[in-house]
């Protein structure tokens, strides 16, 4: 007798681990079967009864996931070229960032001045302990760069700014400041898009599977063992490409 317990539970054990290697592990995956099972569900074997489930819920389920990775693909390459664009962009800044420091330098030629001083006018801070002409920069956080051009460009706009009528002056810095807070506006926009598709994503693939599941478990209760393994391929388990 406890022979027999022990058989009925390893067969018990091994069955749960046959249905869940017929459910796919790529969401993409797990989406087309959804697809497709919901689709022959619905067309072929509308007599198999699910619980809160049905062959046209999880087809619908099944299609919205899909929809859902497509959008994630894009945004993923959107993300990519906005933060191709933003690194350009810095580097740009970075660029005109010397050009502005070089007037700053030729206005107060063979004067004694603070260059700390001067330069934290300008939104600048030193990238090192020992504060010197040529270690002053904008932040390398596009939050605090965005934040640090805005005392820069405040700088420039008060009276008598001597470089701010400069070839590289306040024009100049404030077109670069406003592509800089679209480009980092959109990327933290790509960024929160791909939190909350994810997110969706695995609640979506979590229900798919689990209909998939309780599917296959109500259709090894209705047909016998030698009818079950023909009847699932039918309705579309046992794909070997998934």
């Amino acid at each position: 007798m406890k022979n027999e317990k022990n058989v009925d539970a390893t067969d018990d054990s091994l069955n749960k681990k046959k249905s869940k290697s017929e459910i796919p592990s790529r969401k993409i995956a797990t989406a087309q079967l959804g697809i497709e099972v919901g689709a022959n569900w619905q067309n072929n074997f509308n007599h198999i009864q699910v619980p809160a489930s049905s062959g046209a819920a999880l087809q619908q389920k099944s299609l919205r996931l899909k929809s859902l990775l497509q959008d994630s693909s894009q945004n993923s390459i959107d993300l990519k070229t906005n933060t191709n664009s933003l690194s350009l962009l810095n580097k740009e800044i970075d660029k005109q960032l010397s050009t502005l420091k070089s007037y700053l330098k030729l206005h107060y030629f063979g004067q004694s001045v603070d260059w700390d001083t001067i330069y934290s006018q300008y939104g600048l801070t030193s990238n090192n302990n020992t504060p010197n002409k040529t270690g002053y920069m904008l932040p390398k956080d596009n939050g605090l760069r965005q934040a640090a051009m805005d005392t820069l460009i405040n700088k420039l706009q008060e009276a008598n700014n001597p470089v701010a009528n400069q070839v590289y002056g306040l024009n100049s810095w404030q077109n670069l400041q406003t592509q800089h807070r679209d480009l980092w506006a959109a990327s933290q926009q790509y960024r929160s898009n791909s939190s909350n598709y994810s997110l969706q994503g695995d609640i979506l693939v979590k229900e798919i599977k689990a209909e998939l599941l309780n599917l296959r478990r109500t259709m090894s209760m209705v047909y016998n063992k030698t009818d079950f393994a023909r009847q699932k391929r039918a309705i579309g388990f046992l794909k070997e490409s998934l």
